[in-house]
């Protein structure tokens, strides 16, 4: 059997990768005899064809774990897309690798016929907050809202990091909170993602497109930009419409949302909000050019 996990986030195919190898030894390989784990910078294909051709020791079944494959040479991903077609019966054979050199890589066309493909790529704003209020609670830790989404931002999709700067703040505060988060945790290149969509409620132009300058200078993700700012102009139309009755929202951001609507006609966020959506449509069935369009929404929108 072939499993196949691939994508850019690299932390969610590793924990998903240690899951599998975590599970196949508690119920196979308790003393870890018919485990490996390879690493594609230091493959050889000789202990890769005894793992995947040979008997098991005192265990049927046999875990080859192969990490990071295009590390391979050009020949040694020839020799390994070999290698495919004659897995073992007993053999599960897990491959993981970010985005491949070229979409037409034989190896990578070979690898999407395994037995299980599964795809990681980069979280959504909503993933993003959904997976720091799950890291928290499988700590037995909680998190404030405010303090969900000032990480976010701070950190962005890096899950690397914001694992290692949640495990510091539990470590720290069994219940987090925001300025937990603003104490310890140094803000990255979203630290003011923020201030731009307060800049863009209050109609402030000239301190919107500084800070979208600095955001995209800095290398903030444009489509990143774009959803934070589609995420607030939806705040302001919830808010707008019911002023601010029944909404699940933290007092301090539904204060400022209240301000903020004020600035505008239920009409014009309508407006925004669809304009945020063809912009998102644009940027993904056409080349064109993101940043032009930001700018054209922050003009709009404080105009």
């Amino acid at each position: 059997m072939i499993l196949f996990l691939h994508g850019n986030d690299s932390y969610r195919i590793h924990e998903r990768a240690n899951v599998l190898k975590d599970a196949f030894r508690t119920k196979f390989d308790s003393h870890g005899l018919n485990t490996l784990r390879m690493d594609g910078a230091d493959f050889d294909i000789a202990t890769l064809h005894t793992q995947l051709k040979t008997a098991g020791l005192f265990a049927q079944k046999r875990f080859v774990l192969l990490e990071n494959v295009w590390e391979l040479t050009a020949e040694q991903q020839e020799t390994l897309h070999a290698e495919l077609t004659h897995v073992d019966a007993d053999t599960i054979f897990c491959v993981t690798a970010g985005e491949p050199p070229r979409k037409n890589n034989l190896l990578f066309k070979q690898l999407l016929k395994s037995d299980k493909v599964e795809e990681y790529n980069e979280l959504t704003p909503v993933q993003l907050r959904t997976f720091i209020q799950n890291t928290c609670q499988s700590a037995n830790a909680t998190i404030a809202p405010d303090a969900v989404e000032y990480l976010a931002a701070s950190v962005g999709t890096d899950l690397w990091r914001l694992h290692n700067e949640l495990n510091k703040l539990i470590h720290f505060n069994s219940h987090v909170t925001l300025e937990n988060v603003q104490q310890f945790v140094s803000a990255s290149l979203d630290e003011n993602i923020f201030h731009l969509t307060d800049a863009l409620g209050n109609r402030n132009l000239k301190e919107a497109s500084r800070l979208l300058n600095e955001q995209i200078e800095s290398g903030a993700n444009e489509q990143y930009v774009l959803t934070m700012l589609g995420r607030h102009l939806a705040a302001l139309v919830k808010v707008k419409k019911t002023n601010g009755r029944g909404l699940t929202m933290h007092p301090y951001a539904l204060k400022k949302c209240l301000a903020q609507s004020r600035r505008f006609s239920a009409d014009q966020l309508a407006g925004l909000v669809w304009r945020v959506l063809e912009i998102d449509q644009k940027t993904k069935t056409r080349v064109t050019d993101t940043r032009i369009l930001l700018d054209l929404l922050l003009v709009e929108a404080c105009s």
